[in-house]
């Protein structure tokens, strides 16, 4: 399975749905190519994939469990959360105007803590 990422979510929609659900780091790949691909064929846009792809990283955290060795704690059931929270904000703002990011109008807008984690 291909993961790619130019940087430049304005080039393609596979860039775009990646920008859009944080999946831009190399080194720690969440989705492959393929399965983007594979949402935005079955969505027809960027805008209506990214919710798709979003739920997928959830169940991909999700089926993780949360880890304690002495003090260090790592949550993955955390990170399916906030998955699941950005899907359900993308999906809102791809199909509402006026949310703060919406079919309608131009570049999303995120807020700091969205993907928190």
């Amino acid at each position: 399975m291909a993961w790619t990422y130019s940087g430049n979510p304005a080039g393609s929609a596979l860039d775009q749905v990646r920008a859009l659900i944080g999946d831009t780091d190399q080194e720690n790949p969440i989705l492959s190519d393929e399965e983007i691909l594979f949402f935005l064929s079955e969505e027809g846009s960027a805008r209506r994939a990214a919710p798709r792809a979003a739920l997928a990283a959830a169940a991909k955290f999700a089926k993780e469990a949360d880890k304690a060795i002495g003090d260090l704690r790592i949550s993955l059931s955390q990170k399916a959360d906030k998955y699941l929270q950005l899907a359900a904000a993308l999906e809102a703002s791809a199909v509402k105007p006026g949310m703060p990011w919406s079919a309608d109008q131009g570049d999303p807008v995120f807020y700091k803590g969205m993907m928190g984690g």
